[in-house]
């Protein structure tokens, strides 16, 4: 993924090497800032979120080959202050998925249809300030770096009920920025 450049880049990879693969590249919309893409379980569906349009583009995507399904904005439609996607992380199971916005300071869950790959808005859970990335835990919890608050935070999540919830529980930590697991 290339934010800069606004393109996907796809590489062949054999015997150690990496070699781009043109022909395969995905150009985004210029301006769109491509940040992080993951795929689905099943690999036919890819889900890319955008850093500057703060919208997920969601692509299926066989044999090299993408087709634009569904693009969704991540904020609200009466959200105008600053905002900037900054993670995207997948449920265990694949029928979650969350994305964590800076400036709007939340994370969004999104159903995930197995059979055609598109998301479904669920709802949003304020954060803290900056929430530059998450991590989901066994698919029972959540774990959140406000970079801007200096903090991490702890969520519930049962993904039966669909309920994303805060402990209250935080650690300080000056600027946290990743979330490993």
């Amino acid at each position: 993924v290339d934010l800069g450049a606004d393109k996907i880049v796809m590489y062949d990879y054999s015997d150690g090497i990496l070699t781009e693969k043109p022909e395969n590249n995905l150009l985004m919309i210029p301006g769109s800032g491509p940040r992080h893409m993951i795929f689905s379980k099943n690999k036919h569906f890819n889900y890319i979120i955008n850093e500057i349009s703060n919208n997920i583009i969601i692509y299926s995507y066989q044999d090299g080959h993408y087709t634009l399904i569904q693009r969704i904005n991540c904020v609200p439609h009466h959200f105008h202050d600053f905002s900037s996607t900054a993670a995207i992380r997948m449920t265990n199971s694949g029928k979650h998925m969350m994305i964590s916005n800076r400036g709007h300071d939340s994370i969004v869950l999104y159903r995930v249809n197995q059979e055609t790959g598109k998301i479904s808005l669920l709802y949003m859970v304020h954060t803290g300030k900056g929430p530059r990335d998450f991590n989901i835990i066994d698919d029972q919890f959540v774990i959140v770096a406000s970079q801007e608050s200096n903090e991490i935070e702890l969520y519930t999540f049962n993904e039966e009920t669909e309920e994303l919830k805060s402990t209250g529980e935080k650690l300080e930590i000056p600027q946290p920025v990743c979330v490993a697991y």
